[in-house]
């Protein structure tokens, strides 16, 4: 979700360093193998690296140097490993958004050998819980801890005040301390490739999405699909179905059966369950995932591609860091130019020239040639929400409305 919209900035060479440092992680990809990172794409990434495109671009920003600890825990490193913990609200399988985060903990581990050791919790629920396992991670000798979810960002911060040593990084929180950073992936650029995908592929001009809570992040996803789709089909609409949770399998289906019967025939979904899946294999629709590999559900021919985060570089470069001595409360919100998230075509058939078009704009976004929020921007009302240029991250970490072209309101 939204990150903290008054940080200032680093530099892009230094935003580029950071983020593709660890260039050669690995995920899943829909196909079950191995998918390099996409910060070591080669000449395209290379191209990338050299771009001043601020919109298209990680934003770290160093907030007070939290020196007092980092020395003692770089000493206490050179001993014995660095104890990392990692919090997830999830189940660690393959169609969950803490999956992906896991992936990422296993790259670290392997980066940084017996220097480190992964101290994981999953299915922790936000609040009371939160704080206790905090707690426990802090008083079993974790020096930094990765909580993988927005709803662990008060938890983090409360208890962050009582472990002035140990060091938090709280993943779509916008909440810091001197101790605490926060990152995210701008899943909007992602998704508005997805919108250009999902408009070639649809038949009925009607596409579906599954939304779960109306915060900034949801809506600039909503947003960021309607505009890329209108940029292939200026006449497509998008339904959105609001399930009001993050986690609701059987709200879920009832929104996928309901967006069907309004006539959508391209789905996609930003909840973290199988649910909307399941249903489109049964029914045979048209997918594209998010954060998670859908291909042992979904037949090839009718998984259009995955809205992916790539955390590896990430977590690799905080912990150095820490290692170090230099960790900061950093708040850092990255894009495809530094490999943070990704479009993953397929492996349903995509014609070239589609894959071509989708490339080019993918290219255009990374280099800062193209932003997905420029120009005039009406909502669905018909206010206009921008008459020019390009919106700032500090108005688009407040967004509240539903661009032109969304059946739905924000509800």
């Amino acid at each position: 979700m939204s990150m903290n919209p008054e940080s200032p900035k680093m530099s892009q060479t230094n935003r580029r360093r950071l983020l593709l440092a660890a260039g050669s992680g690995l995920l899943l990809s829909q196909a079950g193998l191995p998918l390099s990172a996409r910060a070591a794409e080669g000449t395209d990434r290379k191209a990338a690296g050299a771009a001043h495109g601020p919109h298209a671009a990680a934003t770290p920003t160093a907030g007070k140097s939290a020196t007092a600890g980092a020395g003692h825990a770089a000493s206490r490193a050179a001993s014995k490993p660095l104890r990392v913990g990692f919090l997830y609200d999830g189940p660690i399988d393959p169609y969950s958004a803490s999956h992906l985060h896991a992936l990422s903990a296993q790259y670290l581990k392997r980066q940084l050998g017996n220097r480190i050791e992964l101290v994981p919790a999953e299915r922790v629920t936000e609040g009371k819980d939160a704080d206790r396992v905090l707690r426990k991670m802090c008083a079993d000798g974790c020096q930094l801890v990765f909580g993988t979810a927005y709803g662990f960002m008060d938890a983090i911060v409360r208890v962050a005040r009582d472990y002035p040593s140990v060091r938090f990084e709280s993943n779509a929180g916008f909440k810091t301390a001197d101790n605490v950073g926060t990152y995210n992936a701008r899943y909007y650029q992602a998704r508005y490739l997805a919108g250009m995908l999902a408009a070639h592929a649809s038949k009925a001009g009607v596409l579906a999405y599954i939304a779960p809570v109306p915060v900034p992040e949801v809506l600039q996803g909503i947003n960021a699909y309607t505009l890329g789709a209108r940029s292939v089909n200026p006449k497509i609409t998008v339904r959105v179905y609001w399930t009001n949770n993050w986690r609701d399998p059987g709200l879920e289906r009832e929104a996928t059966y309901s967006l069907l019967s309004q006539g959508a025939d391209v789905f996609t979904q930003h909840t973290d369950t199988v649910a909307v899946a399941e249903v489109a294999r049964d029914r045979k629709l048209k997918l594209i995932g998010f954060q998670g590999d859908y291909s042992k559900i979904v037949p090839r021919n009718l998984l259009l591609g995955t809205v992916l985060p790539n955390w590896n570089a990430y977590y690799l470069e905080r912990t150095r860091k820490l290692l170090e001595g230099k960790w900061e409360p950093d708040h850092t919100w990255g894009g495809l130019a530094d490999g943070m998230v990704q479009l993953d075509l397929g492996p349903a058939p995509v014609s070239q020239a589609v894959r071509r078009q989708i490339n080019a704009v993918r290219l255009q976004l990374m280099r800062g040639h193209r932003h997905v929020f420029e120009g005039e921007l009406r909502a669905n009302d018909g206010k206009v929400r921008q008459l020019g240029g390009v919106m700032s991250d500090t108005v688009m970490q407040k967004m509240d409305w539903l661009a032109e072209g969304v059946i739905g309101r924000v509800s």
